[in-house]
Formats: C-alpha cells, structure tokens, sequence
C-alpha cells in the first residue's frame, strides 16, 4: 500500500465514520421528535425539526463528499446505478489493513443498521401524525371551517386511507 492509497484508505475510513455519527445523531433526534410529538409540545417539535434539518444537511454534504471520494478510487464510471459497496470493499481488501481489520465493512453494517432504524423511527412518528390528524376530525369545528383533513404517506403524498401494515 503506498502513501497515496493510505491516505485514500483514511479518508474513506474517516467519510464512514462521520456518516455513521451523523445518521446517529439523526436517529436520536428523530425520537425525541417522537417524544415532543407525544406530549404535544409544537415549540419543541418545531425546534426538533430545525435540528433535523441541519443534519440532513450535513448528511447531504458528507455523501457529495462520499461521491467525490468513490470517484477518486474507483474512477467516474462508479457513480453510475451499479456502483455497490462491495466494490469499494474489494479495492480496499487487496491491503492488509483492511483484509485483516475489516474496518470498512464494520462502519457500514453500522450505518445500514441505523438507516434502517432511523426509517423504523419515522415511521412511528408519521403513524402518530396521521392518527392525531384523524382524531381532529372528530372536533367540532365552527360552521365556518372545513372538517377535511388529509393524511399523507412518507413522500408527501396524500393517501386516501390510513395505511397501519408493518405498524
């Protein structure tokens, strides 16, 4: 491994790490979202989602950062749709470092398993929404004021029923 693969070697390593940092920021602060949703407090909530929003942020930057880096190593071609981790984890095993140590694939399994519960969080939390959104129906609204309330899916969208599978 000369100096320039080393170094290409750290900087991936650290990328991983500070991704891994970030989505676990964003977890925890998207069950405290959950907690403020919970107790109903809207100037929590809305503090909570400035914060969220400044590590998505973050997030975006590190992955533009993640791109580049992957392009450095792997060339151009690799951004394209078949670009797949492993292909990055084989570049990496032809060293030592990395065969032995496994440090790459750890930091991934890592971040895979707090994406995945990061989307189990959201879940939870866009299933409180909807539900208190249906129990707004049941108020009694002045003359005046449409009774209509929409729910909306994951991606904005509005959905015509509640959707409580896998919930």
């Amino acid at each position: 491994m000369n100096n320039e693969q080393k170094e290409l070697y750290k900087s991936i390593i650290n990328l991983w790490q500070r991704l891994c940092n970030l989505h676990q920021s964003l977890l925890e602060i998207t069950a405290e979202e959950y907690h403020a949703l919970l107790s109903s407090d809207l100037d929590e909530t809305s503090k909570i989602l400035e914060q969220k929003k400044r590590i998505i942020e973050k997030i975006n930057v590190e992955e533009q950062s993640r791109q580049k880096l992957v392009s450095e190593i792997l060339g151009p071609k690799t951004l394209d749709e078949n670009f797949k981790f492993k292909d990055l984890k084989t570049f990496f095993d032809q060293f030592e470092i990395e065969s032995s140590g496994n440090h790459l694939n750890n930091f991934n399994l890592i971040l895979l398993d707090t994406i995945d519960k990061i989307k189990e969080q959201n879940k939870k939390n866009r299933f409180f929404i909807n539900r208190a959104l249906i129990s707004l129906d049941g108020l009694k609204l002045p003359s005046d004021q449409s009774k209509r309330h929409y729910l909306y899916n994951k991606n904005g969208k509005k959905m015509k029923k509640l959707d409580v599978k896998g919930v």
